[in-house]
């Protein structure tokens, strides 16, 4: 009942952006002007999630577009509230974390990444003409950068684009492959070390650094290769691979790229911004999470904030650690918090 009463609050301080965008729908019925009619059919296609039609309106604003890009990346704010409500519940981190990357984001292609910056674009150029609209900035900093920094996690545990965090526990320590893979990667990163089970909690994880791995027609990337104790199957490999960039772990997909130069295997391909720029995925983390908890603090939107607002800060705490600031070595002890099914 609680939850129910959290999304009618949420959802009453969004109305304005999922529909009418602040004008009346009776209002423009009862309005002969071609402006008020396009307004009117700009409306029902969103409400009718006819995306394209969205897009191509001459008179759709850029709050329609940013709901537009946040529905073809397959997402609504019903479900995100719903899973920060479901998490903010959980009495551990395990459940918590596998609450955010296996029940709310699902599989994370190159076009799902693309939409939800196209989002965060439109909502960013709300905010740039009117830095007051308490809406936008809601939908920006609390669910779609939060929705983008999860997204980049769950796309480098999630190598083989299944979607789901599997079961394989090859090392025998409880802990998903996946993660225990991500989790090495990171933990060389920060300094800590994963060699030989040094410095990592992953079973003895084995890591090995391909300098400068050509990636089809992606260059200036190293990829890690980590091979955990273990005999690996078809169904649950003891094989993992991560591409970093300039010293940092990078956003992937579960597109595959062309061969190594060595033409021995694919990488997943990483997601960038512009030619030449990845996602820093630790930064990335730290940075819309901080944002989004201030962002909760200003709004006035009554026990939504509050629940809200606790799963956000919970979210930043466990991963990022007390200080808030999200470091390699903090992002891999969050991934350790994961179990397998």
């Amino acid at each position: 009942m609680r939850r129910f009463y959290v999304r009618i609050a949420v959802l009453l301080c969004m109305a304005s952006i999922l529909w009418a965008c602040g004008d009346n729908m009776f209002e423009t019925l009862g309005d002969d002007t071609s402006a008020a009619a396009c307004r009117y059919e700009t409306t029902k296609a969103l409400d009718n999630k006819q995306y394209g039609a969205v897009l191509n309106s001459p008179c759709a604003t850029a709050l329609d577009r940013g709901a537009v890009y946040l529905g073809l990346a397959e997402f609504n704010v019903y479900d995100v509230i719903d899973r920060m409500i479901d998490a903010n519940a959980q009495s551990n981190n395990a459940a918590q974390i596998s609450t955010y990357l296996d029940a709310l984001i699902a599989n994370v292609s190159n076009a799902k990444f693309t939409n939800l910056y196209a989002a965060q674009a439109a909502y960013q150029g709300v905010l740039v003409t009117d830095p007051a609209y308490a809406d936008a900035d809601f939908y920006l900093d609390v669910v779609i950068n939060p929705l983008i920094a999860l997204a980049n996690v769950k796309s480098v545990i999630d190598t083989d684009g299944l979607g789901d965090i599997s079961a394989c526990d090859i090392n025998g320590n409880l802990i998903p492959d996946e993660a225990d893979a991500t989790a090495c990667v990171l933990l060389d990163l920060g300094g800590a070390g994963c060699s030989a089970g040094v410095g990592a909690t992953d079973g003895g994880a084995a890591i090995a650094a391909l300098t400068n791995a050509t990636v089809g027609t992606f260059t200036g990337y190293t990829g890690y290769t980590v091979t955990l104790n273990g005999v690996g199957t078809a169904a649950c490999p003891a094989v993992f691979r991560n591409l970093t960039h300039t010293g940092v772990l990078v956003t992937t997909s579960s597109d595959m790229c062309s061969a190594d130069a060595g033409a021995t295997y694919q990488w997943n391909c990483p997601f960038e911004t512009s030619p030449g720029t990845p996602v820093d995925i630790v930064t990335t983390l730290s940075s819309v999470l901080a944002t989004a908890e201030a962002s909760l603090g200003t709004l006035n939107i009554g026990i939504a904030n509050s629940t809200v607002l606790d799963a956000i800060a919970e979210l930043r705490a466990d991963a990022c650690g007390p200080d808030g600031v999200c470091t390699s070595n903090d992002l891999a002890a969050y991934l350790q918090t994961l179990s397998i099914n």
